[in-house]
């Protein structure tokens, strides 16, 4: 496993705004989270949680859309697992040159065979509810990628053209690939090449991306591929809640007008200063909880806790 970057390899993820590894992680780790990507969209949570973003749902989303669920730790400990355990956090600090990482979401994606593309997009055009707006991201092949099957695609050097509105106001086909040259061509500076590089690498290996670069994702028109993806996504430990832009699924954790982040619901992945939340080593091993809506629960509580009178007892 690499322990750290070469000066020449933080320079060129700062030059192009990404940086592929291969070999992050292994093939071991790799089987471990595709068995376990088949239970979390079959909707087996082990956790019991729901998790946070969840944009396909099986029988009531087409087969063929792209599949995607955040907060992957929140629902399986497996995952969870590996979102803590990883090197993540510490080599994409390296990159950005931050002391720390906060994780605010793992990210799990599954493109079938014939599954729709993914909108061209900068991840930092979503996160102005966190200040500063400095977000990265490791993403981690689950299968061997192609540029037919629908992997990821970055516009090199596309950081560096400035923020813009998230793309959910304009207007981008989900059907091909055509019009993302032309629309991310609108923000790049006069003569500058429009470079698309898509991921081609085996299952195991990554790519550490900065926040304000254009990247999205192809149609799988590959005969017989999945493309499935595992991410972690990370900002400062010393990030704070935006006093007034919301996040229709994370600024729930921030009751009114409480800005600091809490460990408990993003926990800190790695500091220079040796910090990491408390509890991650112990997340993964908790003993797996009872569904409050199953039959179980209430044949799980003993005589001394069930009072269907209660009245008869107050005071006592």
């Amino acid at each position: 496993m690499i322990e750290q970057f070469t000066e020449a390899q933080v320079q060129q993820y700062r030059e192009d705004g990404f940086l592929i590894v291969e070999n992050l992680i292994g093939m071991d780790a790799v089987e471990e989270l595709r068995g376990r990507y088949d239970r979390i969209f079959d909707g087996q949570h082990d956790l019991v949680l729901w998790p946070d973003e969840l944009y396909w749902q099986k029988g009531r989303d087409p087969e063929d859309a792209h599949r995607v669920l955040a907060g992957l730790w929140r629902v399986d400990p497996v995952v969870a697992r590996h979102t803590f355990g990883g090197p993540f956090a510490r080599l994409a600090c390296q990159l950005e040159g931050s002391s720390s990482a906060r994780l605010w979401a793992d990210v799990a994606m599954y493109k079938p065979e014939g599954g729709k593309p993914f909108d061209i997009h900068q991840d930092a055009a979503f996160m102005c509810w966190v200040e500063p707006v400095w977000n990265w991201t490791c993403w981690i092949a689950l299968d061997d990628t192609y540029a037919d099957g629908g992997t990821l695609v970055y516009v090199r050097g596309s950081h560096k053209w400035g923020p813009q509105p998230a793309p959910g106001t304009t207007q981008i086909t989900r059907e091909t690939m055509e019009g993302w040259t032309d629309y991310v061509r609108q923000f790049a500076p006069e003569g500058e090449e429009v470079e698309l590089v898509p991921l081609e690498f085996g299952a195991g290996s990554a790519a550490f991306h900065t926040g304000w670069i254009w990247h999205g994702s192809g149609p799988n028109t590959r005969p017989g591929n999945i493309r499935r993806s595992y991410s972690v996504h990370m900002i400062p430990a010393a990030s704070r809640h935006h006093p007034r832009i919301r996040h229709r699924a994370y600024s729930r954790y921030f009751p009114p007008g409480r800005r600091d982040f809490d460990d408990d619901f993003f926990p800190v992945l790695w500091s220079e200063d040796g910090y990491r939340t408390p509890w991650l080593d112990e997340y993964a091993d908790q003993e797996i909880p009872i569904d409050a809506f199953s039959s179980e629960a209430v044949l799980t509580l003993g005589e001394d806790q069930i009072r269907v009178e209660p009245w008869a007892t107050a005071g006592a």
